[in-house]
């Protein structure tokens, strides 16, 4: 398979109410942490990021980590890539007591997924899951998916260090709960509500504006027609 050349390519396009929308915030936390990682450095590619947003790692439904077929990387010596991943994920949960030590074998069932990448290489770094993470979001079947990818390769052999990229999706907020305020709306949004309105103030700089996003979202659900 080491000869076998491919390629991939995602549209991102402003938001249309039905896509599954790319975490931003997310993405600017993990690259402010660094260019670089230790190999081998879930914590800094996992946890720290959903941290710094409020979020725990059991309120991300799908990782999406190397996906290489076990029948490939096994015989080669490599173990079942997948897998290793999936329980390391799981034991940062299990540090942080977020999971029990005996849920970490269901962890790895309920949050992963078998390899399924016949292939080496960065085509098998996370990305395959993407198109099949848009239908479970849209299906209703998860709300949130993760992607880690780790590389390169020949930085890695050659040094210590790992490049690595992070990329979460959500699903698209209902737009009847959540809308952008100007004052060029406000009147007709908040003033003239039939319902009452509650309005967060926040910038994309203020740590703790990011922090408790996922709690107002959550609060908004529970008190929806209230």
């Amino acid at each position: 398979m080491e000869d076998v050349l491919g390629a991939l390519a995602v549209v991102v396009s402003a938001d249309d109410g039905k896509n599954p929308q790319i975490s931003a915030r997310l993405d600017r936390q993990a690259r402010r942490l660094a260019g670089f990682f230790a190999a081998g450095d879930n914590d800094a590619l996992v946890s720290t990021p959903l941290d710094r947003i409020g979020l725990k790692i059991r309120d991300i439904d799908k990782f999406a980590t190397e996906m290489h077929n076990p029948e490939i990387t096994e015989p080669a010596g490599s173990g079942n890539v997948p897998n290793t991943n999936y329980r390391m994920i799981g034991g940062l949960a299990v540090m942080k007591k977020e999971l029990a030590a005996s849920e970490l074998n269901g962890f790895v069932r309920q949050y992963g997924m078998p390899g399924f990448s016949p292939t080496q290489g960065h085509i098998a770094a996370a990305a395959p899951f993407i198109c099949h993470a848009r239908e479970m979001i849209l299906s209703g079947e998860i709300r949130r998916a993760m992607f880690v990818a780790k590389g390169s390769l020949f930085l890695a052999k050659m040094t210590k260090l790992s490049t690595a990229c992070l990329l979460s999706w959500r699903k698209t907020e209902d737009r009847t709960m959540v809308a952008d305020i100007s004052k060029d709306n406000f009147q007709e949004e908040v003033l003239s509500a039939s319902l009452p309105v509650l309005v967060d103030f926040w910038g994309p700089s203020c740590q703790p504006c990011l922090a408790s996003c996922p709690s107002s979202t959550i609060l908004l659900r529970r008190m929806k027609g209230s």
